[in-house]
């Protein structure tokens, strides 16, 4: 089957999965959903506002390769009435998932206008979760500059970078203090970065990102977290000539793989969170091509397309089932979200209509 046509089918399911997100919360319409296929209407009951918001994005992205869907747009309005409230979207407090791609969902969608208010609400939660001296944070804090899961907790590298992303989307400029302060949050995350030493264990990777300043747990570098770490960089306005940026590509080069995230014990952690990551960085960087470590040339958009083919089920969903249970990838309405964001980055050079991921 063409990969559009697998595409398709993938965002059919996905925006059919939108139509009962918020039917579990008692928030949506009595829609029917008798057209969605059994394994996906059995995964709608575990989704919430971060998930939702999620598939809501993915179909966006994939709406250059599939029709509109009126189901897409009123998951959107229902993600706008959330975020005009102060109210908290997530039980469990893990806000800054939720409201981040919340945000980047609404602006992909607001071809309009109309969610203005909404998406400049989110943006300012997202500013007044930031580590900064109104938080009597100072500079030289290891937590100065970075984004928690939630307000209060630690910053960690992957929440930081994901607030940046809707930041920029939500029209903030490269300039603005909260870029120049999460500059400092992600060199500190790079190994051998300005202002980050040697991990004790005497890891050999240097130029990757790890997850956090003071992490202990995780002290080698992974694929996901070092292509998010080049996302951020490069969306604060960081030149992709600086040297932690070059850093940073030589251990992608070094390290370069699509059969697993690079650099973490368990291959299939993150796996396509890394594909969404990647693919991102490289559109960022204008690199349609990876020479690895043995100075072979991939063409990286053909093969990340292959990988994913081969990974698709039948019914036109993605699970990363040897994935922890506890990590959300092992959930198909996420893993199928984030294959169609990376899939729209690998097309974005061939499909026309696709966007670019800087705003």
């Amino acid at each position: 089957m063409h990969i559009r046509n697998r595409i398709a089918i993938a965002a059919a399911s996905t925006a059919c999965l939108l139509t009962g997100a918020f039917l579990v919360r008692g928030e949506g319409s009595t829609t029917s959903l008798g057209d969605i296929k059994p394994m996906l209407h059995e995964q709608r009951s575990g989704i919430g506002c971060d998930q939702a918001a999620l598939t809501a994005l993915a179909a966006l992205k994939a709406r250059c390769f599939f029709p509109a869907s009126p189901r897409v747009d009123a998951e959107l309005d229902q993600l706008a009435t959330l975020l005009s409230s102060d109210a908290r979207l997530m039980p469990d407090g893990r806000e800054t998932f939720a409201v981040a791609v919340a945000t980047l969902a609404l602006a992909e969608g607001n071809t309009d206008g109309k969610y203005g208010f909404e998406i400049s609400r989110a943006a300012e939660r997202l500013q007044q979760s930031q580590w900064s001296s109104a938080r009597a944070c100072d500079p030289e804090d290891w937590r100065f500059g970075g984004v928690g899961y939630h307000p209060q907790a630690p910053p960690d590298l992957y929440h930081t970078v994901l607030s940046i992303h809707a930041l920029r989307r939500a029209g903030m400029r490269v300039d603005s203090p909260f870029m120049s302060r999460a500059i400092v949050f992600l060199t500190r995350c790079q190994v051998h970065g300005r202002g980050r030493a040697m991990p004790a264990s005497g890891s050999h990777d240097p130029g990757g990102f790890v997850i956090s300043p003071e992490n202990t747990s995780i002290d080698r570098p992974c694929g996901s977290l070092t292509c998010s770490g080049i996302t951020g960089l490069v969306l604060c306005g960081v030149d992709p000539e600086d040297r932690r940026i070059r850093l940073a590509t030589t251990w992608l080069r070094q390290n370069f793989t699509l059969d697993k995230n690079p650099g973490m014990s368990n291959p299939d952690a993150r796996l396509f969170d890394y594909y969404w990551s990647f693919a991102t960085a490289m559109n960022l960087l204008n690199q349609d091509t990876i020479v690895d470590d043995h100075d072979v040339e991939h063409a990286w958009r053909t093969e990340l397309i292959d990988v994913l083919r081969q990974r698709q089920a039948v019914d036109g969903s993605w699970a990363n089932l040897a994935e922890s249970a506890q990590m959300s990838e092992s959930l198909p309405c996420v893993t199928t979200s984030l294959a169609l964001l990376a899939l729209a980055e690998a097309l974005s050079d061939h499909a026309g209509s696709a966007p670019r991921s800087l705003p």
